[in-house]
């Protein structure tokens, strides 16, 4: 399979506070980022569609940490990959 990805992933597991429109606030984990954005780990039962625009926010800082707009790109059983909306 050719890679597609323009970023180098660090792996890295940070709480993040996830917001979607129907399904409310959760606290999920990141598996790995990059500058272009993340795999989350995600509960079995939140179901999102690719396209989503989602509200991210990273917990584990010593300071507040921005709201960001982040686009889902890729669905899987484990998890979701977002990217940031530029």
């Amino acid at each position: 399979m050719q890679e597609k990805r323009g970023d180098i992933r660090t792996r890295v597991g940070l709480k993040v506070k996830i917001s979607h429109p129907e399904q409310g606030e959760l606290i999920a984990t990141t598996s790995n980022i990059s500058n272009g954005g993340a795999f989350i780990l995600t509960p079995p039962g939140f179901k999102v569609a690719v396209g989503t625009v989602l509200e991210v926010q990273l917990l584990e800082v010593s300071q507040a940490t921005p709201v960001l707009q982040m686009e889902v790109v890729r669905v899987e059983p484990i998890g979701i990959a977002v990217k940031f909306v530029r």
